[in-house]
């Protein structure tokens, strides 16, 4: 697994800070292409869309936005997607955008594998989500108790909104392997959480292999929606 650190999101598709809220779910995410093509999208100053994490079929991690910065993908607001409409109670106990307190991972290359998450990718999320956890400690002192609870689908955050029954969605008649993912990661040695003198990259050893270079090019090229959708700002 190697990691790509900060390709250049543009302001307008992700908002800096948390209005006050520590992250404490994981929303997961297919997207409708290639990694690059996601990798695209949420570079493209129209899209109005970003995660936080990107894992490709090979295991590769982009990581975009910062965790301490609001990624725009879980949208709740009016209509469809009031937050009462949630089937997660955290979601709908809360009346703030769920944008605030969410950690978005969107899984790329959706167009391989006959549409099924490779073994990489279940690995890789199961890992990161470790990683995620201990830095979520180190930034706010606050544990996150990762299960079923806390780790789910974005159909679970606006079921109702268009579009939202199938993400994440897999190939037909194959469910979501949220059961292989929380069970990888409970069979992982917690990782403590790490000082905020280190970097990401020293933190993670080999886990990285490649840091975005600044000076690459991710031109818009492809849009790959998040299950076909256009924005989640709102």
């Amino acid at each position: 697994m190697s990691t790509n650190i900060n390709p250049p999101v543009p302001s307008g598709n992700f908002r800096v800070g948390r209005n006050g809220w520590v992250p404490d779910l994981i929303v997961l995410h297919t997207t409708t292409n290639t990694t690059q093509s996601a990798i695209n999208w949420i570079t493209n100053p129209t899209s109005n869309v970003s995660y936080h994490v990107i894992i490709a079929a090979n295991g590769n991690v982009t990581r975009a936005v910062d965790i301490g910065n609001t990624a725009f993908a879980n949208g709740t607001g009016t209509g469809n997607r009031h937050h009462s409409h949630s089937t997660n109670h955290l979601v709908r106990s809360r009346t703030a955008n769920a944008n605030d307190y969410t950690i978005s991972i969107a899984f790329g290359d959706m167009n391989l594998n006959q549409g099924n998450l490779t073994l990489a990718q279940i690995n890789t999320a199961a890992m990161h989500l470790n990683i995620l956890r201990a830095e979520i400690m180190m930034r706010w002192n606050r544990w996150v108790d990762l299960s079923r609870m806390t780790i789910i689908g974005h159909n679970e955050v606006t079921p109702l909104h268009t579009g939202r029954n199938g993400c994440p969605i897999l190939a037909p008649a194959t469910s979501f392997p949220f059961v292989q993912i929380i069970q990888r990661l409970h069979e992982l040695p917690i990782l403590l959480p790490f000082s905020s003198e280190d970097t990401m990259s020293d933190y993670l050893g080999d886990y990285v292999g490649v840091v975005y270079n600044k000076e690459d090019n991710y031109l818009p090229q492809e849009e790959s929606y998040c299950c076909g959708n256009h924005s989640e700002q709102k």
